[in-house]
């Protein structure tokens, strides 16, 4: 079965007080959203997470979803509190306050998220990193 697809920008817009963008473009929710998944058999697990999951094919541009700061930055998978948010990643906290966890991304020195560090700007649609796939 297919994940379904997100709504539109134009749908996020309307129901959202401040106007942000999707972080991939053509996105795709996972079926099981906010659920952890059993490691060892990938489906759903215990518990829950506070995220929406999206599917994107390895090399995927990922888009800062608002404007706003830069707090974090990984290149790996060990670094904590990080750990298990894939092999790079950026957490950006947006104007309107909401915090912004894009991970799963390719950790490269020669772009996003490793040409960003802590306290950096970041304007909407901005590519702050690519998809690890």
């Amino acid at each position: 079965m297919q994940p379904p697809v997100a709504p539109t920008l134009d749908d996020l817009a309307a129901a959202l007080p401040v106007a942000i963008r999707w972080p991939v473009d053509r996105v795709r929710v996972t079926p099981h959203g906010a659920h952890l998944y059993d490691r060892s058999t990938w489906k759903p697990g215990r518990g829950v997470h506070l995220g929406v999951d999206l599917y994107g094919t390895r090399g995927t541009p990922v888009y800062a979803p608002e404007d706003g700061e830069v707090v974090a930055v990984w290149l790996d998978d060990k670094t904590r509190p990080w750990r298990g948010y894939g092999p790079a990643g950026v957490c950006i906290r947006g104007d309107s306050g909401v915090f912004h966890v894009l991970a799963h991304l390719i950790a490269s020195a020669a772009r996003a998220p490793a040409t960003l560090a802590s306290g950096d700007r970041v304007h909407m649609g901005e590519v702050v990193g690519y998809i690890s796939g």
